[in-house]
Parts: C-alpha cells; sequence; structure tokens
C-alpha cells in the first residue's frame, strides 16, 4: 500500500478536464472554504481496491494474476475468483486498451 496523499499547502486548485466553468467554481468554493484544500486526503477500501487493479494493469500482469493479488490484499472483499476476476473486469473496461 502506498502513502496517503497529503496536501502541504492550500497554495492552488487543480482541475483536470472540468474545463472553464468548473474550475471557476471550484476556485470560488475554494476561496470561500480555504480549509478544503488543506485537507487531508486518504482513498477509502474502494478507492485501494481500484489503486491496485490500475497499478497492476501496465502490460506485465494477466486478469488472472490480478485477481489474484486482490484476493491476498481484501480477502474479506474478493473471497471468491470470480468476485476478484469481475472487478478486473470491471476496472479493464473502463480503463484498459488492448
Amino acid at each position: 500500500m502506498g502513502p496517503a496523499l497529503r496536501a502541504s499547502k492550500p497554495a492552488a486548485v487543480i482541475i483536470v478536464g472540468a474545463g472553464p466553468a468548473g474550475s471557476a467554481a471550484a476556485l470560488r468554493i475554494a476561496a470561500r472554504r480555504p480549509d478544503l484544500a488543506a485537507r487531508t486526503l486518504v482513498l477509502d477500501q474502494e478507492g485501494r481496491v481500484e489503486r491496485l487493479i490500475l497499478q497492476a494493469m501496465d502490460g506485465t500482469a494477466s486478469n488472472h494474476q490480478i485477481a489474484s493479488s486482490l484476493m491476498a490484499d481484501f480477502p474479506h472483499l474478493f473471497p471468491k475468483f470470480n468476485d476478484a476476476l469481475g472487478r478486473v473486469g470491471s476496472v479493464a473496461r473502463r480503463f484498459g486498451t488492448d
């Protein structure tokens, strides 16, 4: 498991892919609530599952290997191989390329 994302300074707010309207709205919110930019962020369990899958999708691991890793790291979420493989397939359909 990697280090948690930590915000050290509330110096800037960066919105990727939101367009001008989204960026302006985010800046207005940040101006009203500077505490939001300084919050410490940590992935929840679902985020850690997705991170494991996405990091393993580097062209060297098969879906079978990734599913086995899910079962090892999250046995309470993926007690059955087919559950883990299904989750890998779901993430692969959203973010993978052939």
